[in-house]
């Protein structure tokens, strides 16, 4: 936290009108985020708010322990939250986005919202010749998306990025 308060002391005292647009915004839900930086007309260079490019074509960098807000219980614990969620009634087909992390290359895929995550790594493994799904890591909200969990536990819409990851070996 002492990091948090330091970091935006800083840039809200180098460039107080901008940085104060970006503080608001990605302490707001996803979707104020997306209208506050729209209306400041903000760009996401890469989809995410991580990297943005202010009204003057300037890119700000914004680390991402500042965006996602510190949890403290273990992952295993938000998973086991996530596999509690009933898988929909109604499947719907959905448009997913995959940032991969090397090359920043996009890739999209349409996938029904009550698969399984490892079926969406399934597919984007297709595009490495990877077969073994223990090597691909999809991370959507700064958490690790699990194989055995329902894509629309983590509410994830059309049109919405998901960073993901081929580990070479």
């Amino acid at each position: 936290m002492k990091n948090r308060r330091e970091f935006w002391k800083e840039k809200l005292r180098i460039n107080h009108e901008v940085w104060f647009i970006i503080k608001e915004a990605i302490q707001s839900d996803l979707a104020q985020c997306d209208a506050l930086l729209s209306v400041a007309g903000f760009k996401c260079e890469n989809g995410t708010v991580d990297r943005l490019i202010d009204p003057k074509g300037n890119k700000h960098d914004v680390p991402i322990w500042l965006i996602n807000k510190p949890i403290n219980y273990s992952a295993s614990y938000h998973a086991e939250k996530l596999r509690e969620i009933e898988r929909p009634s109604v499947p719907e087909g959905i448009e997913v986005k995959i940032l991969d992390s090397k090359t920043s290359t996009k890739h999209e895929y349409t996938i029904s919202n009550s698969e399984d995550c490892s079926e969406l790594k399934r597919i984007y493994g297709e595009e490495y010749d990877c077969s073994d799904i223990s090597k691909i890591r999809l991370f959507y909200l700064g958490k690790e998306m699990e194989n055995d969990v329902c894509i629309n536990s983590y509410n994830i819409k059309s049109n919405i990025y998901i960073c993901g990851l081929v580990i070479d070996e």
